[in-house]
């Protein structure tokens, strides 16, 4: 189900199957790739619990052999979401016996979707269910942006990351 979000400056809307970005608006303005099958389909997947692929399409744990296709399940599982607020959006996936086919790990996947003015925030948080296993993963975006968005081409844009980005692991 696509859900929005919005305030004066951005509306923003969000797929709950994967978590996914579908529109990110200013006035007229769509900053998101729409998708082309022709280029590629999608807009903004989730990366989890790995980004890029494995070798071979598997790996083995504890002598076990699992699948899991590049970028992982996360964009092809529909997350619950949970109270909506009109600028603020929370996407909770949960594993299951579904996910552990191919991780065979517990745990809960949090992606918070914000607007704090013209800014969109988007906040990643993986919780280890389990208390004797450590919890092996990656998280990762792969936003597609709509460019060029007025005249000029592709070469003309740049992105530039305001400040850093420092994981934080939080042991309880």
């Amino acid at each position: 189900m696509i859900h929005t979000i919005q305030n004066q400056h951005l509306s923003v809307s969000i797929d709950s199957y994967g978590a996914q970005l579908m529109s990110i608006r200013s006035g007229s303005t769509e900053y998101l790739w729409q998708g082309d099958p022709t280029y590629w389909k999608d807009r903004a997947p989730v990366l989890f619990p790995i980004c890029g692929r494995l070798y071979g399409g598997k790996y083995t744990y504890r002598g076990v052999d699992y699948q899991m296709n590049i970028h992982g399940f996360a964009r092809g599982s529909e997350f619950e979401v949970k109270m909506i607020n009109s600028d603020s959006i929370p996407m909770i996936l949960t594993s299951d016996d579904k996910t552990q086919e191919t991780y065979p790990f517990d745990f809960v996947l949090s992606i918070t979707y914000s607007l704090e003015g013209a800014t969109l925030i988007c906040s990643h948080t993986v919780t280890n269910l389990s208390t004797v296993d450590t919890l092996p993963y990656s998280i990762g975006g792969h936003p597609g942006f709509n460019v060029p968005l007025v005249g000029g081409v592709f070469e003309d844009y740049n992105i530039y990351f305001g400040g850093e980005s420092i994981p934080q692991t939080i042991l309880s």
